[in-house]
């Protein structure tokens, strides 16, 4: 119920615009304050104060155009449901990894994971990569979620090296409520030879 609502665009938008995002519950529209954040592609649509518990909102995207003025097209709308009361617990952690922390003859061709005893906010996840142990080399790659955002993949860009040690890191991630969200210790894996 403590959650702020946030859209993410895929090129910076028009601050002017955002005026006709609305959340919604019913036929009541909350009046919110919209925040832009990331280079203007992150919307945070903040509610007046915490929802309802057990209901259903509506985030309506309509008039949004981009810094060149190029308009996103239809109206979209996107739907969710708060739990029974705020979360106000910093409890959020990983949990588990794949490979398992400290794993030995890990194919070179991996792709980790990291699981959370809650959902992570994707768009407020601060820094998370992996990394060559001996030499700090970060590893390219991209990040996705599961849709109950609870699991992130980490797919490298290409092979790993083999024999080598390789360590993920995590700060500043936050879960859907705002609460902050840690890794577990230092976990690494080691590549076959």
């Amino acid at each position: 119920t403590n959650i702020v609502p946030q859209v993410q665009f895929n090129k910076p938008i028009n601050a002017t615009t955002v005026k006709n995002v609305t959340l919604t519950t019913g036929s009541t529209t909350l009046q919110t304050t919209l925040n832009l954040s990331g280079a203007n592609t992150i919307l945070s649509i903040v509610p007046p104060s915490i929802l309802a518990a057990n209901t259903v909102y509506n985030v309506t995207v309509q008039g949004v155009k981009d810094i060149s003025g190029n308009a996103y097209g239809n109206a979209t709308v996107t739907s969710f449901t708060t739990a029974a009361g705020p979360d106000l617990k910093q409890d959020g952690a990983v949990t588990g990894y794949t490979p398992a922390n400290a794993a030995t003859g890990v194919s070179v061709s991996t792709v980790a994971t990291a699981t959370f005893n809650k959902p992570v906010n994707p768009l407020n996840l601060g820094t998370v990569y992996i990394y060559e142990y001996a030499t700090s080399a970060v590893v390219a790659g991209t990040i996705t979620f599961s849709t109950d955002y609870k699991t992130l993949t980490f797919t490298p860009n290409a092979a790993l090296k083999a024999s080598t040690r390789y360590q993920w890191y995590f700060s500043n991630g936050y879960d859907l409520a705002g609460n902050y969200v840690g890794g577990n210790g230092n976990p690494y894996f080691t590549t076959a030879p």
